[in-house]
C-alpha cells in the first residue's frame, strides 16, 4: 500500500494516482495527516506539506489546478522534463506524468498540420529529441527509486507486456468492390497516365484470373489481429478523397467481417466525421450491421482528432476503447507511455470512461514519409517492442492490408506480424 498525505484529492491528482496504482499493482490511499506507522510508505504531496516528512515530493501545483494555461517550454535535460516541473531543481514527477498522459499541450493554441491535426513538430518531446522515450515510465522509475530509498521494503509488480498487432482496413480491395463508374474512371486515369501495367493487373483481377493484391486476410488469420474497418460515409457529409472504402457488397469480404470476434473488430471512422456525432454513430451502426457484432473499439482514420471533442463524441456513441493515441507521421510516443490509460478531459477537468491504447509504430511511417527510411522499419519495430517488454506495457503496431503488396516491404510486414 502507498499512502498519500495531501489536501482533499483533486480530480487530476486522483486520476494520476489511480494510473500509478494500476501500473505498479499497489493500493494508493489518501490520508489527511501523517500516519502513526512510520514504516508505511508515505508520500507528502500538497500545497501545505510537512517539512520534516520522510518523503516530501516536489509540487508545482499543476495537479491542484482546474484550468489550462501556457507552460514554459524550457527543458531540464538533467531530469528529462520541463523546467516548469522543477521546484528548487527537484522534479515534480507526478505533474510531469500528468502533463504527458493528459496531452496538456494539445489544448493550447498551436499551428496544425495540413490535415488539421496537432503537429508532432510542435510537441515538447520532439523539440527536445525524446520522442522515442517512454517518459512516463522513466518518471515512474525515478519516483519508485525515491520511495524505495526511504522505504526499502516497498515493492511493486509490473505487468507482463502484451503484443497486439492491429490493422487499418481503409479499402479492402485494390481493384474489386467498386461501382462500374469508379472502375471506368480508374481505367481512364491509368490510360491517361500510360499506366498499362496497372490496366493489365486490374483486368486480370476483375476477371478473377488473379487474386486482388489488397485482399490478404486469409493469409493473416493465424495472427490475433485487431482490425479497424472503414465503412465510408453516409449522405450527411460530402464525399472525401480520403474516405473511399469499398467492397461491402462482396460476399467474401462480408464473410470475413462476420468471422471476426467482438474483440478483433473496431470502427475506423471516416476522416470527416471526427467532429460529427451523428455521422460517427451511423458508421458504427453500419459496421455493426455488416459484421453482426457489437462495436466498442475505434481508431481515427488518418489519426484525425481534436482534443477533447473527438474523444467526447466517441464516448457518446458507445466507444469504450480507442487506439488513436500516436503520431500519424513518425514513430514515437504521443502520450509518453507504453501503458493503456483512461482519457482525462482537461476541459471538463475529469476522467472519462474512454480507455486509450497508445501506438508508437505504423507501417505507413516508413512507406510515405521520406524522413523515415524503409530500412529502419524492422529496427524501429523491435526497438519499441523491447521498450514495451521492459516496462510491462502494450505494443500495438499498425499495419495496413494494402501495404503487403509492396514486394520486399510486404515480405517484411508478414514477418513482423508473425512476431511473438
Amino acid at each position: 500500500m502507498l499512502l498519500i498525505v495531501s489536501e482533499q484529492p483533486t480530480p487530476r491528482l486522483s486520476y494520476l494516482l489511480n494510473f500509478i496504482g494500476s501500473v505498479w499493482h499497489v493500493d494508493v490511499n489518501f490520508v489527511d495527516s501523517k500516519p502513526q506507522n512510520d514504516s508505511q510508505a508515505t508520500l507528502f504531496y500538497g500545497k501545505n506539506i510537512e517539512t520534516e516528512a520522510r518523503l516530501n515530493l516536489s509540487n508545482c501545483h499543476l495537479l491542484f489546478e482546474d484550468n489550462i494555461h501556457p507552460i514554459s517550454k524550457g527543458w531540464n535535460s538533467q531530469h528529462q522534463c520541463l523546467q516548469y516541473f522543477c521546484v528548487d531543481d527537484k522534479p515534480d514527477y507526478l505533474s510531469a506524468i500528468f502533463f504527458h498522459l493528459s496531452r496538456y499541450e494539445e489544448y493550447l493554441p498551436t499551428a496544425l498540420d495540413t490535415f488539421g491535426r496537432f503537429d508532432y513538430k510542435n510537441s515538447i518531446a520532439y523539440k527536445n529529441n525524446v520522442l522515442n522515450l517512454p517518459l512516463v515510465e522513466i518518471y515512474l522509475d525515478k519516483l519508485l527509486y525515491q520511495i524505495q530509498t526511504v522505504y526499502p521494503s516497498f515493492k511493486v509488480t509490473k505487468n507482463k507486456s502484451i503484443f497486439t498487432p492491429t490493422m487499418d482496413i481503409d479499402v479492402a480491395f485494390d481493384y474489386k468492390g467498386r461501382s462500374f463508374l469508379r472502375t471506368m474512371g480508374a481505367y481512364f486515369k491509368d490510360l491517361k497516365a500510360f499506366n498499362f501495367a496497372n490496366i493489365w493487373q486490374r483486368t486480370l483481377t476483375l476477371l478473377n484470373l488473379k487474386p486482388d493484391s489488397a485482399f490478404v486476410f486469409e493469409k493473416l488469420m493465424h495472427s490475433n489481429i485487431l482490425f479497424f474497418i472503414h465503412v465510408g460515409q453516409s449522405r450527411l457529409l460530402s464525399g472525401s478523397k480520403l474516405d473511399k472504402s469499398c467492397g461491402f457488397k462482396n460476399k467474401e469480404y462480408i464473410s470475413f467481417l462476420q468471422s471476426l470476434t467482438p474483440e478483433n473488430i473496431g470502427l475506423h471512422p471516416s476522416f470527416q466525421s471526427h467532429l460529427v456525432k451523428k455521422e460517427m454513430a451511423l458508421e458504427k451502426q453500419k459496421l455493426s450491421h455488416l459484421s453482426k457484432k457489437s462495436i466498442h473499439k475505434s481508431r481515427q482514420h488518418y489519426i484525425k482528432m481534436i482534443l477533447p471533442e473527438s474523444y467526447e463524441l466517441l464516448s457518446e456513441i458507445g466507444i469504450t476503447d480507442d487506439y488513436s493515441m500516436g503520431w500519424p507521421q513518425i514513430p514515437g510516443y504521443r502520450a509518453g507511455t507504453v501503458h493503456s490509460h483512461y482519457f482525462f478531459n482537461l476541459r471538463l477537468n475529469k476522467i472519462s470512461n474512454l480507455k486509450l491504447h497508445p501506438f508508437v509504430w505504423m507501417d505507413a511511417h516508413f512507406l510515405f514519409n521520406a524522413t523515415n527510411k524503409k530500412n529502419d522499419l524492422d529496427e524501429q519495430f523491435h526497438f519499441y517492442k523491447q521498450q514495451a517488454e521492459q516496462y510491462g506495457g502494450n505494443f500495438t503496431p499498425i499495419f495496413h492490408n494494402n501495404h503487403f503488396k509492396h514486394k520486399s516491404f510486404g515480405t517484411l510486414l508478414y514477418k513482423l506480424l508473425a512476431t511473438e
